[in-house]
């Protein structure tokens, strides 16, 4: 878990790297830290939107949540709202 989170929350992480732990997290700190980066950009959030609708759905936390909305719209102008399912 901390791996994935330290490698989200580094600046100098490669984008593939980037795109690898949004598409295939299992830790919801790993989703935050991706979202908290300073510069998420449209793209990337888009892939965890579709991670967390659809196979990351046990991800999901009021966390994760919260920031989540709090920044899409800023990366994106179509961003859809999540909303939180469980613990």
């Amino acid at each position: 878990m901390a791996t994935d989170a330290a490698l989200a929350a580094n600046p100098a992480t490669p984008r593939d790297v980037l795109q690898g732990l949004a598409t295939s997290a299992r830790y919801a700190e790993t989703i935050y830290a991706l979202m908290d980066r300073d510069a998420p950009d449209c793209p990337l959030a888009e892939e965890i939107t579709a991670y967390l609708t659809g196979k990351g759905k046990f991800l999901v936390r009021d966390y994760n949540v919260g920031i989540y909305n709090a920044r899409m719209p800023k990366l994106c102008a179509q961003a859809p709202s999540l909303h939180s399912s469980g613990p």
